[in-house]
């Protein structure tokens, strides 16, 4: 209803991708790899998992790709097979934000809704009262999750619809630190995954058959918003 619980589609910032031969090694152990390097960084707000994206139509088959996210930054990863060579594909790609006006209508109905519960239990004037210290301790947490260490709340608020939406323009401020944290975790990602997929060539044995630089074009914008991964992507080309 309204796209409430319709995913939004990752706008893919750069896409590469390396085709080889001769090599034994599956998409099971690649995955696991970068899972437990993942791991051992213990990078705070990292998310690492496994998606499924199906190949074609809804009876299509079905392909695992590896997500690293944080924020509304991710990293799909895929390592599959194609006739008797095998591929790698990467997309740095950025969750899209938006704020619809019937977030905002819902919103303000909810709170309509409670406010008319503070007012029929303890009255008009301490009924308003009491909710707007609850609304006021609520923004002063909500505005210091990060500060205060709670990590997986403020990942978990960034996904929900419209609560999400809410949060993320009105009280999760855009700080220094979180540019700086958002800037690190891209170049980190981003010299693990090339760590991994070298690995292949030196220690696994794979041959190389080509290299492609696949970066869709991107809107001035667009990339205004994401300034920070792009000037990241562009400072650390693949050869």
């Amino acid at each position: 209803m309204f796209g409430l619980w319709k995913r939004k589609r990752p706008v893919v910032i750069k896409y590469d991708h390396w085709t080889m031969e001769q090599i034994e090694y599956s998409p099971e152990e690649f995955y696991k790899s970068i899972e437990d390097e993942f791991a051992a960084r213990s990078i705070p707000g990292l998310m690492v998992e496994r998606i499924i994206h199906k190949e074609g139509g809804v009876l299509s088959a079905k392909r695992t790709y590896l997500r690293i996210r944080r924020e509304r930054l991710v990293f799909d990863v895929c390592f599959a097979s194609f006739g008797t060579f095998w591929f790698i594909s990467r997309r740095y790609a950025v969750i899209p934000f938006i704020l619809r006006v019937w977030e905002l209508f819902v919103t303000l109905l909810v709170l309509a809704m409670v406010g008319g519960f503070y007012v029929s239990l303890f009255g008009f004037t301490l009924g308003l009262s009491l909710l707007g210290a609850s609304l006021l301790g609520l923004v002063l947490l909500m505005r210091n999750l990060v500060a205060e260490g709670l990590h997986d709340v403020d990942l978990a608020l960034i996904q929900l619809p419209v609560i999400g939406s809410i949060y993320e323009c009105y009280f999760r401020a855009d700080s220094y630190y979180r540019q700086d944290t958002r800037s690190a975790y891209v170049s980190i990602v981003d010299v693990i995954l090339r760590a991994k997929i070298d690995e292949l060539f030196s220690e696994k044995g794979a041959n190389l058959v080509a290299y492609e630089d696949q970066t869709p074009e991107v809107q001035p914008t667009f990339m205004e918003k994401i300034m920070m991964l792009v000037r990241s992507l562009k400072n650390n080309p693949r050869e």
